[in-house]
């Protein structure tokens, strides 16, 4: 979980128990979780490098054994952040499930926007054309 990044906000009863909302939540109530996540997420140095840099939390949590095809699950995950800041950098939309994938795309992008879509339990992000 990343709430080590919410010690003094109340994230309520819709990031109770893991880095997935509660279908409760709608897109306003997102929005202001995710303004908050903007202020508390420093951006990394290298931003145009695709690497990414994660928290040991989601680190550990990914260093796991190998996938059926010889990557590790934090090469596979890299991938996927990789994937997707290549498609919203290049002015497309793409989609997220988890509050740690979020906070990851913000460090590369701190004009991410990121849409709660309740519905489809997911996030639709892409780059803020305001900036």
């Amino acid at each position: 979980m990343t709430h080590h990044l919410f010690k003094d906000v109340d994230l309520g009863i819709y990031f109770s128990d893991s880095d997935i909302p509660d279908i409760r939540m709608n897109d306003r109530e997102w929005q202001h979780y995710f303004s908050i996540i903007k202020t508390k997420v420093k951006p990394v140095q290298t931003r145009n490098r695709m690497e990414i840099a994660m928290a040991p939390l989601v680190a550990r949590q990914f260093s796991g054994g190998l996938t059926s095809d010889h990557e590790t699950q934090y090469e596979r995950y890299c991938k996927y952040i990789n994937s997707v800041l290549s498609c919203i950098r290049k002015g497309g939309e793409d989609y997220c499930y988890f509050l740690y994938q979020i906070i990851d795309l913000v460090k590369f992008e701190p004009t991410l926007s990121a849409k709660y879509l309740p519905e489809e339990e997911c996030f639709k992000v892409t780059l803020d054309k305001r900036s």
